[in-house]
Order: structure tokens, then sequence, then C-alpha cells
């Protein structure tokens, strides 16, 4: 923008003056300025509405018209021993349960690893520490195998404990050594026998890793006695054979004396300290069957059983399947709540008071307000955008309408088509036409109603709802009664509303797919304001310049004069 110095010589405001005179011009601009505004306003209030429309018509109603998605089973366990997930093909019955042994990933958790620091002192090792100073000498290996997998380990004594780590890592287990606790650690990646990890090889005893269960320690010792003065185990002087024994009785005594020898040798080899668990596997007796698995996990017959713990040997648990009538009530009143919101919704929109005589700020008008003002001035507008708007008085509409004229209860061919043939209860009567108040379910009436709430829908007997939470609950008493004819109704209802959407989000010349209003040409109509802003902003400055070229030629006609004046005086000497 050009610099303009003026009225130096009239001493005029030429700046206010001009501004005055192109008053009408920038009238007419922000008259533009603020009906964009307002249209923005209007597109972003469309296009939340239309997300919230879109929700329910893609969500809830494309799942609701499914029948599959109703009918849906559950069981129940006697014992939170199992946790049982039920798929749609599983059986309704009661079966019996017993959880014989839980998967488990092998562990083998090692023995304590002193050394000896420079003062003679015992301390426990770590990852730096070298294995020299463990009493390792020359070169020692050890075999770690998972599954059909082997993977070899060697070290010597210049070697650090980090090194054996780093080894170890590549092999298919968990591995660490803690330095506070001064062993190693190594786990199984999964649970269940198969695939649990061995160990062998001399090296083993070394690192504090050659281990026994706990089951077999306590087996071994039984035969055996620890000398401390040797720091070996020894055979248990009561099972040497008796010099005296002949016959049968000695060849049982010699077979139980090389079972402690064995035991004692199995002791010697093990370092102390270290303890092994095994991985083992999952069995359950499901109805008097054996199932094993090596995760806690069992898929049976459209269950899924999770162990969480083992049964007493004489606890049984019984899993209970039934259909789920809980889920569809659920369901079809979570439908309503949204559907209620929506509808609300729209009512109040259409219903809201009218702001005429309120337009967009310009950003001259708001410095003379406060930001509360402001807000409370703008919300005044938005709130209106879409009042007595026909196309939101369409879709509302529409969708009452549907609510409304229930479903006629009819069996369907595959491609759609009506059948003559009426869908019949258990006593073989017909349903024939039915409606959202065969169910209990209707609005209030006009005056028991809150404003903008006319057209919500109560369930008779909902405990959440305080209108008709007194009334009987026909609506569980038809589920409990005849599932199959309240899913019949309400999927055939959702896939009413669900068609009746999608036939009203169509694309069209005005409007985009999956959308209910003109976003199209309200985007044209946005871009012609803009256009039209445009030319009108070209206007004013072409205005102001003109006005600015007069009062410039103004000014320098005034300079010539008053240069005449003073040449004069100074002729005249005055």
């Amino acid at each position: 923008m050009p610099i303009r110095i003026t009225g130096m010589n009239s001493g005029l405001d030429t700046e206010s003056i001009i501004s005055e005179l192109v008053k009408a011009k920038s009238e007419k601009k922000d008259k533009l300025v603020k009906a964009q505004t307002k249209l923005q306003w209007k597109q972003d209030a469309w296009k939340e509405l239309n997300s919230k429309v879109y929700n329910l018509y893609s969500k809830t109603l494309s799942n609701m018209r499914m029948k599959s998605d109703y009918l849906k089973k559950t069981t129940k366990s006697s014992s939170n021993a199992a946790t049982v997930i039920t798929g749609t093909n599983a059986v309704n019955g009661v079966q019996t349960l017993k959880i014989n042994s839980l998967a488990k990933s092998g562990y083998l958790t090692g023995a304590e690893l002193m050394v000896k620091d420079a003062n003679g002192k015992n301390v426990g090792a770590t990852t730096a520490t070298h294995l020299k100073d463990l009493g390792i000498t020359g070169k020692n290996s050890f075999t770690v195998k998972v599954g059909d997998n082997e993977t070899e380990i060697t070290f010597n004594g210049e070697s650090t404990i980090n090194d054996v780590l780093t080894q170890l890592k590549k092999a298919d287990i968990n591995v660490n050594f803690d330095d506070k606790n001064h062993r190693f650690f190594i786990s199984a990646k999964s649970t269940g026998a198969g695939s649990d990890f061995e160990l062998s090889g001399d090296g083993l005893k070394a690192l504090g890793i050659s281990a026994l269960s706990a089951e077999e320690r306590k087996n071994y010792e039984s035969f055996c006695t620890y000398n401390e003065g040797t720091g070996k185990y020894e055979v248990n002087a009561i099972y040497n054979v008796d010099p005296g024994l002949t016959g049968e009785e000695k060849t049982k005594a010699e077979a139980l004396y090389k079972e402690a020898v064995d035991a004692a040798a199995k002791l010697n080899a093990a370092s102390q300290g270290a303890t092994r668990i095994y991985g083992t596997d999952a069995e359950i007796e499901l109805n008097g069957a054996t199932f094993k698995s090596n995760t806690n996990t069992f898929e049976i017959n459209g269950l899924t059983i999770t162990a969480n713990s083992e049964t007493a040997e004489n606890e049984v648990i019984t899993l209970t399947t039934e259909d789920d009538t809980e889920g569809i009530y659920d369901m079809i009143k979570n439908f309503f709540k949204e559907y209620n919101t929506l509808i609300n919704e729209m009512d109040k929109l259409y219903n809201a008071d009218s702001s005429k005589g309120y337009e967009p700020l310009t950003d001259e008008e708001k410095e003379s307000m406060s930001e509360k003002d402001i807000e409370k001035w703008e919300e005044k507008i938005k709130d209106s955008l879409l009042r007595r708007d026909s196309t939101l008085s369409k879709v509302t509409s529409a969708m009452k309408e549907v609510m409304s004229q229930g479903v006629k209860m009819v069996v369907r061919n595959a491609d759609g088509s009506e059948t003559d043939t009426w869908l019949t209860d258990a006593s073989g009567k017909a349903y024939g036409h039915l409606y959202l108040s065969d169910f209990g379910i209707g609005t209030l009436g006009y005056f028991d109603s809150k404003e903008n709430e006319k057209n919500a829908y109560h369930i008779d007997g909902d405990p959440d709802d305080a209108s008709t939470m007194t009334k009987a609950d026909k609506l569980k008493t038809a589920i409990a009664n005849d599932p199959n004819k309240v899913v019949e109704f309400f999927s055939q209802l959702s896939k009413n509303l669900y068609t009746k959407l999608g036939d009203m989000m169509k694309k069209t010349d005005y409007s985009s797919s999956f959308t209910l209003y003109d976003d199209i040409s309200m985007k044209e109509e946005y871009n012609d304001y803009k256009d039209k802003i445009s030319k009108q902003e070209e206007k004013i400055a072409d205005f102001e310049d003109r006005y600015y070229k007069k009062f410039s030629a103004m000014e320098t006609a005034l300079a010539k004069m008053q240069a005449k004046e003073s040449a004069i005086s100074g002729l005249l000497g005055m």
C-alpha cells in the first residue's frame, strides 16, 4: 500500500474525507463478507450434523439390519478358574469342565555367582566379570536347543559374562544377567512343553546354570547326604547293599543303590542354587474328553476357553451357554439412545429462535465489544443457521415416518422380494404388521415432553428412564418369549431407516456422496462470494486512488497559489 502524505497545504483531514466518500462501497463489501461468513458457519453446522447422521447410518443401523448381530450367545462359568468367549456357532446347553494343568513357560534361575575382589573378599559377579575369576580356564562350551534349532555358546577365561550373554541372546530364548542379584535368568519365549529349551554341555556348571527342577532335586536328595567337607553329595548309607542279601532281595537292593548313585551324580553335576522349571502344556477335560494345548486357551465347538487356574481334585466347573437376551435388549436400547440424541438435536436446530437483526461482526465492530459479548452475538447467529431449513425438515420427516409406520412382518426371499407367508410365533399366530408400541416403545405425550424432545422414544420399564421406569417392560418380555420376533422386527425397521437415509445421501449435482445437504452448491456459492469481495475491494481501491489524485491536484494548486502570494508579498515589501 503506497504511503500518502496529504493535507499539507489545505490543512484538511484528507484520509477521513476519502474514507467517508468511499464508505458506501466499503459497506457493500462488508455485507458480502458477512454473508460469506454466515454461509461458512452454515456449512460447518451441516458438516457436523451430517457426520452424526452418517455415523448412525454406517455403524449402528448397518449392524442392526443384520439378524446375526442380534442373535449372539453368552456362556457363564461357575468359577473364575475359567473364562469363556462364546462364538455364534456355540451350542446352547450345560457342560462340565476340569482344569488339570496350566501351560507354563520353561524357566531357569541361575546360581549366585561370586568372585573375590583385590582384597580377597567375596563379591557378586557382574556382566563385566571375566570368567577366569569364576575359575574357568581354557575353551568351554554348551548348547542351547529350542525345538529343532541348536545354538552353541563358546567362551574361555578371558571372556566376560556379557560375552556369554550376547551369544545367548542369539538363541530363541529370553535371557538376562542381573548385576544386582548376580544370576542368569533364562526363560522360554512361549508356554508349553514344545517351546521349552534344553541346555547341555560341560560349560554350564561354572556359569551356575546347570540346574535341576525343584521336584528332581527333592527326589534325588532323598537318596543322598551332602558332605560339607568335600562339597559333594554322597549316597546315603542306608542304600548300601547288605552283603548278606541273596536272590531277589539282593537284586532289588542293588537296583535301589544304583538309583541312589545316579541321583548323587546328577546332584553333583548341577550347580548349587540353580533351579529349573520345565515348560508344560495345559490340559482340560470338557464333558469327560481330554484336550491339551501349549497355551492356556482352547477353542472347542464354538467356545474359546481360557484356563486361569487348576481345579481341585473333585472340583467341576459348570459352563452354561444360552442366547444372550440381555445383549438384544442392550443393542436396541443403545440404538434409541443414539437416535433420540440425534432427533432432539435436529428438532432444536429446526425450531431455533430467530436471529433477525444479527449479522456477523466486522473487525471494527468487534473493537467496541468485549470478548464475551462477541461470543454471545455470534452464538445467537450460529444457533439459528438451520432454523426452518427445508433440507433439515425433509430429513427429520423421513426419519420420523420410518419409525412410526412400523414393519410388515413377512418372510423375505434372498432377492429381497416378499412371500405371502406371514411369520408366526411359537403358538402359530401370525405377527402381521407390528409397531414400536407393540414392544412398549413410544414417544411421550405432548405436554409430558420437554421442548424439542417430543419425537424421542422411550422404552417402558427402562430403569434409566424416569419417565417410563415404572411401566411394565414389554420389550424384555417379548425378547424372553420370542427373541426371533423381536430380532425380525428391529432388523427390518433398521433396514428401512438405513435404506431411507442412504437414498437421501446419494450423490447429486448439488451434493457429494453420503451427504444430506447441498455441499457442492454451498462451496460454489462461497467461492462466488470470494470473487465478489475481491472485485469490490478493487473498486474501493480505484475510488480511493481517484479521490487521492483529486485532492493531490488541489494540494498542488494551493501550493502554487501560496507560492505566488509569497512572491507578490515580497515585491511589495509586505
